[in-house]
This record gives C-alpha cells, sequence and structure tokens, in this order.
C-alpha cells in the first residue's frame, strides 16, 4: 500500500496540489484540487485515491504530510498484476494441461499474438489441477521450476475478441462473489474491496495514468484525455494487424523497441481490462 499511496502523494506534489493542503494539523476535508494515481508496473498495479467521506472499509492509507496534517486515501496493491507477471500468468493459463510435444514442437496458440508471430517464452508459473497458479511443479514438466514453450499464431491477425476474453479472465473477477456481498458491490477485482470511485467534477475525481499506461497510451497514438471507448478503439484496431503491419505502424510513428511491438494487442487488451471491468472506469472516462 506505501507502493500506492506515495505513487498517489508524488503525481499531486508535481501537479502542484499536494503541498498548500497539507498545512496545518488534523484531517484534510475539501482540498481544491487532487488527483488519483494509476500505476501499472512490471510485477504489480495500484490504484489510490483521496476519499472525502472518509468511509473506506478496506484499504485506509493516512498519509501524513508535515508535522500534523493527514489524507484518507484508499490505496492498494495489486501483486502479479503489474503487466511482466499478467503476463506470465496468461501464458500459464494458455499452456495448461498442454503435452510437452505440442509445447515445445508444435507450438502453442496465443489469441494476443499478431498473425504471423511465433515466440519463444520461459515460465516458473504453473496451473494446477483446480486451475489456479501455483510455484509449485510436476517434475515430469521441470525439474528446476522453470519450463520453456512455443507460443504461435499461424492466423492472418490476432483475435481481438479471444484476447480481451483472455485478459479479463486473469483478472480473477469471479472471486468477487463474497466481496460484492460484504462490501454492497465496491469491490475492484480478484475479491478485493474498492470504494466507490470519486464523481468526477472540475476540483476532484481526475486520475493520472502513468508508468505501463503511458506506454500503451504512447504505442497506440492516443491523446493524454482519451475515453476508455478510444482505448478500446485503438486497442481492436492493433488487435486487427499481422505481424508486417504492426511492425508498420510502429516504424511509421517510432514507438517501441522492435522486440516490443508484438506484445501491444495484449498489453492494450490488458491495460483495458484492468480499467474498466476491474475498476469500473466508464467507456466515456477520460
Amino acid at each position: 500500500e506505501e507502493d500506492a499511496g506515495y505513487g498517489w502523494a508524488g503525481i499531486n506534489f508535481i501537479l502542484g496540489s499536494l503541498i498548500e493542503e497539507s498545512e496545518g494539523l488534523g484531517t484534510v476535508l475539501n482540498p481544491k484540487l487532487t488527483y488519483g494515481a494509476l500505476d501499472m508496473g512490471g510485477a504489480s498495479t495500484q490504484i489510490s485515491f483521496y476519499e472525502p467521506q472518509e468511509d473506506i472499509m478496506a484499504n485506509l492509507f493516512k498519509l501524513q504530510i508535515g508535522q500534523g496534517k493527514h489524507w484518507n486515501l484508499y490505496a492498494h496493491s495489486f501483486l502479479y498484476y503489474g503487466l511482466n507477471a499478467a503476463r506470465d500468468r496468461f501464458h500459464a493459463k494458455l499452456l495448461a494441461g498442454i503435452d510437452a510435444e505440442t509445447r515445445l514442437v508444435e507450438g502453442v496458440y496465443n489469441p494476443c499474438l499478431p498473425g504471423g508471430s511465433r515466440k519463444d517464452i520461459r515460465l516458473d508459473i504453473h496451473i494446477n489441477d483446480e486451475g489456479d497458479e501455483t510455484w509449485e511443479y510436476d517434475t515430469s514438466v521441470s525439474d528446476t521450476g522453470f519450463y520453456q514453450a512455443i507460443m504461435k499464431n499461424d492466423n492472418d491477425t490476432s483475435s481481438f475478441e479471444d484476447c480481451l476474453e483472455h485478459t479479463r479472465k486473469i483478472l480473477h473477477l469471479e472471486q468477487n462473489s463474497w466481496c460484492d456481498f460484504a462490501h454492497r458491490g465496491e469491490c475492484a477485482f480478484n475479491g478485493v474491496p474498492m470504494s466507490e470511485l470519486p464523481t468526477q467534477n472540475e476540483h476532484f475525481g481526475e486520475f493520472l495514468a502513468f508508468s505501463n499506461y503511458y506506454h500503451v497510451w504512447d504505442f497506440l497514438g492516443l491523446p493524454k484525455r482519451a475515453s476508455i471507448q478510444e482505448l478500446y478503439d485503438s486497442t481492436e484496431k492493433i488487435c486487427s494487424m499481422s505481424k508486417d503491419e504492426i511492425f508498420e505502424f510502429n516504424r511509421n510513428h517510432a514507438r517501441v523497441d522492435d522486440e516490443l511491438v508484438e506484445d501491444f494487442c495484449f498489453r492494450s487488451s490488458y491495460a483495458f481490462n484492468v480499467l474498466r471491468n476491474g475498476y469500473g472506469f466508464d467507456f466515456d472516462a477520460h
């Protein structure tokens, strides 16, 4: 939670909305302006925002600034939901129950890869008989915990619908059943309670997304204040490209290094699912 809370403090300091509001003693009640923070790293992803009602049933982070002024924040860090960890869990799900001949020689279909792609991967996440991620492994598959596989897509393009569905599944929304009951629907994903997103107005409720969100926005060529709908539409466009087309797209815009290009249908789909189906931002949210 410190990761999430300090991310919030960092962006609000940079944007000039932290220090003035933190003067004096007691609890911050009616700040003139404050931003929520959305961070997506490689291993984890965070969300944090000021809660004006101070009514946080879970994941309350009291951030004290200076001598004695504190902010009540909702803050949570979702471990293994960062971009790299999520991709490894996604690959592990695709490889569950696949025999060695298929995994190592023929290759396994990955709907998020551009058409005509073939990539070698190495994993240490395994799927048990109940379909759950685990670090425990079958020695017939690996004697070190790590195992290799070939991921491929022999079709003309990625499958936007399949990629979107697979990246939605790794959020584990099915774990929300108890959270939805106990917290009256105020839940994010993987059974984690989350306060209702703040209502947006000119002084409050805006979020700043950074780290890997920035890289997705930049690759897609989205404006800084793009809506979730625009993210969805651009992701659909990227996922409709063949390998040659997406490399040409990247060359024309000089977005990212070549070794990352084939990953952006997954990255964009995953970012969309976290924002829309995980945190619950509306399609018209900017």
